[in-house]
């Protein structure tokens, strides 16, 4: 668990979110795969950036904001870097900006806009 209002700076509701950050090598990928999830479980949302096989029609890597057991939005994401701690450095930096994208309208998130400047 993390404490949220550190890494932002700035107070936010829940007092823990979970940042889940995952990388993997395939041998036969010719890029790395990651996922980095932010995760409010007090609300029961997350979302984050995946760079694997899955939805290949939104490119090398995507965007994705769940609730509950659905996902709610997918969108492509920008391929940023290969090294992992860059890409980690580069997705966390995003996490204020895309907090503020997402609005709570009849108790579900949604993204208000798309797409935030260099997601």
């Amino acid at each position: 668990m993390i404490d949220p209002d550190v890494l932002l700076g700035d107070p936010y509701p829940p007092e823990t979110a979970e940042l889940r950050v995952e990388f993997d090598f395939p041998d036969d990928a010719e890029h790395d795969y990651y996922e980095i999830q932010w995760i409010d479980e007090e609300r029961n949302y997350s979302f984050g950036w995946h760079q694997d096989e899955t939805h290949p029609d939104l490119g090398k890597c995507h965007f994705q904001l769940d609730y509950r057991d659905e996902t709610v939005a997918r969108k492509p994401a920008v391929f940023h870097d290969s090294h992992p701690v860059n890409v980690l450095e580069q997705r966390l930096s995003l996490v204020p900006s895309v907090l503020e994208l997402v609005a709570w309208e009849n108790d579900r998130p949604g993204l208000s806009r798309w797409p935030p400047h260099d997601v």
